[in-house]
C-alpha cells in the first residue's frame, strides 16, 4: 500500500466513473478498507459544520486503516478559490480544512489513500490537485473503440448468468459503438430484465434485440 497515489477520476455523466472508482477499490479490499463517501453531502449550512464533517472521515479512515477514501462528486464540495474572489469565506475555509487533511495523510504514505470522482475537474481548487496531494488524473471519456466496448461488456456480465459467445459479445460491443458506459450497462441490464422474465436463464444472446440496442445514426 505504500505505494498507492491519491487518484481524481475525471469524466462527464454516464462514463463510468463511479463504476470503475468502485472496481478500483474492490480490487484492494483484501489489502485496504473502503470508505465511500458522498463529498456533496459534506456541505452543511451551519458555520463550521462542513469542516467537522471532512475531519471525521479522515478520523474514521485513519482508525480503519490502512483505508481508501472514495469520495464522489469532490467538485461539488472543493470550489476553486481563484472563483471564489475572497466572496465566501465558508467555501475558503471548507478548502483549508481539506488541505490540513489531507496533507496529514500524505505525510504517512499508505495508511489513507484518496480516490475522487469529478465532473468538472476546473472547478476543484487548484492547491488540491497539485503532485502529492490529488495530483494523479485519469480522463474518462465515452469508449471509441469496440475493443474499450468488449472489455465493459464482459465486466458487467461478469455479475450475470449467461450463455454469450466471444462472437455475441462482440457483436454487442459493435452495436453499442458511441453510447456511454451507463448506456451500456442500460442494455445489458435491459436484456438480463427480459431473460428474467421469458425465464431463460442463463441469459441467451436472443434477448439482446432491436429494442435493447438503439440504432445508431
Amino acid at each position: 500500500t505504500e505505494d498507492a497515489q491519491n487518484v481524481v477520476l475525471i469524466g462527464g455523466p454516464g462514463t463510468g466513473k463511479t463504476h470503475l472508482a468502485i472496481a478500483m477499490a474492490r480490487s484492494q479490499q483484501q489489502h485496504l478498507s473502503f470508505l465511500h463517501v458522498n463529498a456533496a453531502g459534506l456541505r452543511s449550512k451551519y458555520l463550521g459544520d462542513t469542516e467537522k464533517r471532512i475531519a471525521s472521515v479522515f478520523r474514521r479512515a485513519r482508525s480503519m486503516a490502512p483505508c481508501i477514501i472514495f469520495l464522489d462528486h469532490i467538485d461539488h464540495l472543493l470550489v476553486s478559490r481563484e472563483e471564489l474572489n475572497g466572496d465566501n469565506q465558508q467555501d475558503q475555509r471548507i478548502v483549508t480544512a481539506f488541505l490540513v487533511e489531507l496533507d496529514g495523510a500524505v505525510s504517512k504514505p499508505g495508511d489513507v489513500v484518496v480516490l475522487a470522482v469529478a465532473t468538472d475537474i476546473d472547478a476543484i481548487d487548484k492547491a488540491i490537485l497539485r503532485p502529492g496531494r490529488l495530483g494523479h488524473h485519469i480522463l474518462l471519456d465515452i469508449p471509441h473503440s469496440v475493443e474499450q466496448i468488449v472489455l465493459i461488456v464482459r465486466t458487467i456480465i461478469k455479475q450475470l448468468g449467461h450463455e454469450l459467445t466471444d462472437i455475441d459479445i462482440n457483436m454487442i460491443a459493435k452495436q453499442c459503438m458511441g453510447m456511454s458506459q451507463a448506456e451500456i450497462r442500460g442494455v445489458i441490464l435491459h436484456a438480463a430484465r427480459r431473460a428474467i422474465y421469458h425465464q431463460r436463464r442463463p441469459m441467451p444472446i436472443s434477448d439482446f434485440t432491436t429494442n435493447s440496442i438503439p440504432a445508431q445514426p
